[in-house]
């Protein structure tokens, strides 16, 4: 049986992507057949969205499962199984699929949902019961953003509690984009506390190149035109500001990795930053939004046209305002094409984490967790391996039927039942 690792992010933006690519580093280099598995993803399939991290993992790492076998349900869909009393049909579901997947695999990677907004109160409690039911460690992983070193630390031991409350083996915990200056402060905490010595703990600092976009995820997520620039979309987001006052003053608020929001007709500004751009004394922004579907007239194009290095400038129909606060919603992600993101997520993850250490925790830790769901699913498979013909004589017991149409439904068995066929029916 594979052995496998259930990576749980304790809120949302947590950067759980570049921790998931360095658990991936890692067990390459030890495992020869490793997977990766999502119970549930937070996308919309009938609009062709796919799940980013699914997409990043099986690009890099070259796997040669298919997408749908890397997850088993998307949100929507466990929320309606919930909504109508049929959770129990949920994990049996997400259970067949892992098993599905493990099989062929030596170790398989686990990837939890961590959801914003109404739907995000129940992700920590399907979490525990998805990992419990697969028999799955846990590793989790905390984000740092925005909280104080206290903060951080009463929510870790919250966190540490619960899990322990539910039965979970909690192998490891990674604390994700901690202010640099506050490392110091947290690891002393942590000792203190005696976090640090009942399980592996480790400090990532915060990248703000991890953290911010690309000028090309904000021209995705914005479905933005590319006017220019395309080789250069891998520029990170630090920073945006609206371009509706004067030159003087327009100049003066660049910054490095400033994206410059302003209408397409503004021919002055787009000007005044390509210049800006090639010149030695100035900030090196990363790109120009034109808002209001509007693009530059011919003779300014041929002006744009004749810089070498073009920065990225792309097009959205929104006007300035509303560009403005969309920009300002966009989560920044690690993309599949983005090489340099990658790259700097597993440099910045090594540097964090003691490979050594944490893989050997991790391949041989072998969870003795065996749930309900996960017995019947071990059977469950067995059953499917040797299907057999089974005959039930008690036709017209309701209970019998509705075990019956559970069996018939995995086709798991081939059924003959007993009983009056009009009553049956």
């Amino acid at each position: 049986m594979a052995n496998k690792l259930y990576v749980a992010g304790t809120e949302p933006r947590t950067g759980k992507s570049a921790v998931i690519l360095g658990m991936m580093e890692l067990l390459t280099r030890n495992i020869k057949k490793v997977a990766f598995f999502r119970p549930l993803v937070d996308v919309d399939h009938r609009r062709g969205e796919r799940d980013n991290m699914i997409n990043l993992i099986k690009h890099h790492y070259n796997l040669c499962t298919d997408y749908e076998e890397m997850y088993a349900y998307t949100v929507a869909e466990a929320s309606q199984l919930i909504a109508i009393g049929r959770t129990g049909e949920l994990h049996e579901g997400i259970l067949a699929k892992y098993n599905n997947l493990a099989a062929k695999a030596d170790f398989v990677l686990c990837a939890g949902i961590e959801l914003e907004g109404a739907t995000a109160s129940f992700d920590f409690e399907i979490n525990v019961e998805i990992s419990n039911n697969m028999g799955c460690p846990v590793m989790l992983v905390a984000g740092a953003r925005m909280k104080s070193t206290d903060e951080l630390v009463r929510s870790l031991k919250v966190y540490a509690e619960s899990l322990a409350e539910r039965h979970c083996e909690l192998v490891a915990t990674i604390i994700n984009r901690v202010d640099p200056a506050a490392v110091q402060k947290l690891e002393a905490r942590l000792a203190e506390e005696r976090i640090s010595g009942r399980q592996l703990v480790y400090i990532i600092p915060n990248n703000q190149n991890l953290g911010n976009p690309s000028v090309g995820e904000v021209a995705r997520l914005l479905n933005a035109e590319i006017l220019y620039g395309e080789e250069n979309l891998t520029r990170h987001v630090r920073s945006f500001t609206i371009a509706a006052m004067q030159l003087r003053n327009l100049l003066s608020r660049i910054e490095y990795g400033t994206l410059v929001i302003t209408p397409g007709d503004r021919s002055d500004v787009i000007l005044a930053c390509l210049a800006a751009s090639e010149s030695m004394t100035m900030p090196n922004i990363a790109g120009l939004m034109l808002t209001g579907g509007l693009v530059p007239e011919e003779p300014v194009q041929r002006v744009m046209e004749g810089f070498q290095n073009m920065i990225p400038i792309i097009a959205v129909n929104e006007n300035t305002y509303e560009a403005a606060i969309r920009v300002d919603k966009i989560h920044a992600a690690i993309t599949p094409d983005n090489t340099r993101k990658i790259t700097q997520a597993l440099a910045v993850f090594e540097r964090s984490v003691d490979m050594d250490e944490l893989s050997y925790k991790i391949i041989k830790t072998r969870t003795t967790i065996v749930t309900p769901k996960m017995f019947a699913s071990q059977l469950l498979q067995r059953a499917k391996l040797n299907k057999q013909h089974i005959v039930l004589p008690e036709g017209e017991n309701d209970r019998i039927l509705k075990a019956a149409e559970i069996l018939l439904r995995r086709e798991i068995v081939d059924l003959t039942i007993l009983g009056s066929e009009d009553r049956v029916r």
